[in-house]
């Protein structure tokens, strides 16, 4: 298996954002990865994302001065994204018993739809980092050649919609009516 590439680390997202400093990085990691591999990947693509992770592990990133001004957008729009997907690892833990939900002796809980709003709120603040980092992508499309690229199997860019919501707009997953 290929060595794991992270376009953000940790400690990034712990100095860009309002998360507590003693946050587990086995609990950040898998947010990380899957803000990265599920959500930036819908956005710019599978040719995109591994284009910019091979720059990263070559170290040639700010050599690149178009991919490293998107690097700024992607490490915004993954900080959100990452702490968006926090309140549910950190505050539910699965265990042989089942379900359990972690609390403190000194510190109140709260409930599962407090935790549901924060997560929302992140993940909007999430969307609209997506959102200029498309529009930086259409306007510097000429820039981004892997835009364009695809194979039959591999996500294409999505330039044209940040919103994330619970109510399915149709798209790939819908049904097709012959």
């Amino acid at each position: 298996m290929a060595k794991e590439v992270l376009l953000i680390s940790a400690a990034t997202i712990r100095t860009t954002s309002n998360i507590s400093d003693n946050v587990a990085d086995k609990y950040l990691l898998p947010a990380i990865r899957e803000a990265q591999e599920m959500g930036l990947r819908s956005i710019i693509g599978y040719v995109l994302l591994e284009k910019l992770k091979n720059l990263v592990v070559a170290g040639a990133i700010e050599s690149e001065a178009k991919y490293s001004e998107l690097m700024e957008y992607i490490r915004y729009y993954l900080t959100y994204a990452t702490i968006a997907k926090l309140p549910m690892k950190v505050g539910y833990k699965i265990a042989n018993m089942g379900v359990m939900r972690t609390s403190d002796e000194h510190a109140e809980s709260v409930s599962s739809s407090e935790i549901i709003r924060v997560a929302d709120h992140y993940q909007s603040q999430a969307d609209s980092y997506a959102h200029k980092m498309q529009a930086y992508l259409c306007d510097q499309r000429i820039h981004f050649p892997e835009l364009s690229e695809t194979k039959y199997n591999q996500m294409r860019a999505n330039l044209r919609s940040a919103a994330s919501s619970g109510l399915y707009l149709g798209g790939a997953r819908g049904k097709k009516i012959l």
